[in-house]
């Protein structure tokens, strides 16, 4: 009887491992420089909302990323006797208790604003924060519970470099400085 040779699995040549090696070393010396990208993916043009028109869009588009996932419920860009006005509506969704709820109020609406005064043509920000409400027999519904506004005139002062750690320890400095603010006796019942 005739002993039958076995082959050895492609793996185990050694001129397997040698194109391996070489198509390796290939990809890595042309990995670096691929020219065949088209010219709009080279370089992205970014939002400049300092130079932007006062829109709807481009206001959502210049604070969106300030807010978690569905958190900026509404903007609407007005203008009345020549004041431009941004208002925001935000709904921080998962506050733990009052506290908590006002003091995200106060940060977000201190992080839109900075953004929001860079564009010239912003002469008012209102911003609204809503949660749901619980009365007193149980039933729930979303209201506006706190307002935070800021004019032009206000915010030029305002070095927001050192201002936002401060809103962040005591909420009430964005408060205190406002041109207007309302939060609910719901509300500041419950804050201790």
């Amino acid at each position: 009887m005739e002993e039958v040779k076995k082959k050895k699995p492609i793996f185990k040549r050694w001129w397997f491992w040698v194109i391996i090696v070489v198509v390796i070393f290939i990809a890595a010396l042309s990995g670096g420089d691929d020219t065949s990208k088209p010219a709009s993916t080279v370089k992205k043009e970014t939002f400049n909302f300092s130079k932007a028109e006062l829109t709807k869009e481009n206001v959502t588009k210049a604070i969106s990323s300030t807010f978690g996932k569905n958190e900026l419920i509404s903007v609407d860009v007005g203008t009345a006797k020549g004041v431009s006005t941004v208002i925001i509506v935000y709904d921080p969704k998962n506050a733990l208790n009052e506290k908590a709820l006002v003091t995200k109020a106060a940060i977000s609406a201190t992080d839109a604003m900075e953004i929001l005064f860079k564009n010239p043509k912003t002469d008012k920000v209102l911003f609204w924060t809503q949660t749901n409400m619980v009365d007193a027999k149980g039933n729930s519904s979303k209201e506006k519970v706190i307002n935070v506004t800021l004019t032009k005139g206000n915010a030029k002062d305002i070095n927001w470099a050192n201002f936002k750690p401060m809103v962040q320890l005591d909420y009430n400095k964005l408060f205190d400085i406002a041109d207007d603010s309302f939060i609910s006796p719901g509300i500041t019942k419950n804050i201790k």
